[in-house]
């Protein structure tokens, strides 16, 4: 036997955890149409090179010494931070992406005649994104309910027959509904903004 309030709580979170395992499924489309910027690499090497500055000055004695050991201490800080403590020379930032592009070529009428025109297209122009999701779950069961304590308590019935759910006040059939919140709208505008660029490259 279980609370019912239990019992909704386990199928919520199984429905919860598939369409996580969806979303992660999803993410990976990423790979398809963006590509590592290396923005992130840079920042590093350019903390690297402020750090050996500060320490060059630092081998002088000047009296703004005090001040230029806090900021080596601030820019050592702000290097680990963003390094990835599994994989040591690594970051841990999320990385910049820039979107995957093929150069086609379109016709364009100049005083020349016909020329051809490079036009750079972001694949997620071309290609349709499809992303799973749970859309609906549903869950019907004969249970047997009781009350205990002022809680709602039930329990699963195999063996019960429909007549006797019919008859019988206390079993009870429940069939439950989810639907997950709508999905933002930052995929289409993304996607949006790629066409747009792709519209202005192409002649008319």
């Amino acid at each position: 036997m279980v609370k019912f309030d239990q019992f909704i709580n386990v199928i919520h979170s199984a429905v919860q955890s598939a369409n996580e395992a969806l979303m992660q499924e999803n993410l990976k489309l990423l790979e398809t149409y963006f590509e590592d910027a290396d923005e992130s690499q840079e920042m590093k090497a350019s903390l690297d090179e402020a750090l050996d500055s500060i320490e060059k000055i630092l081998q002088q004695t000047k009296p703004t010494r005090e001040v230029l050991q806090q900021a080596l201490k601030s820019f050592s800080g702000a290097r680990k931070a963003l390094e990835n403590e599994d994989k040591p020379g690594t970051t841990k930032l999320a990385k910049s992406l820039r979107a995957k592009t093929v150069a086609l070529q379109f016709p364009e009428q100049s005083s020349n005649g016909i020329t051809m025109r490079n036009a750079h297209v972001p694949l997620i122009s071309l290609v349709p994104v499809t992303m799973a999701q749970v859309s609906e779950v549903k869950f019907k069961t004969p249970l047997e309910l009781q009350v205990e304590n002022d809680e709602l308590i039930i329990s699963f019935s195999p063996t019960v027959s429909e007549s006797k759910i019919e008859n019988q006040h206390t079993v009870a059939s429940i069939e439950i509904t989810i639907t997950p919140q709508a999905s933002a709208a930052g995929l289409k505008a993304l996607i949006k903004g790629y066409d747009n660029l792709l519209r202005s490259q192409i002649p008319n």
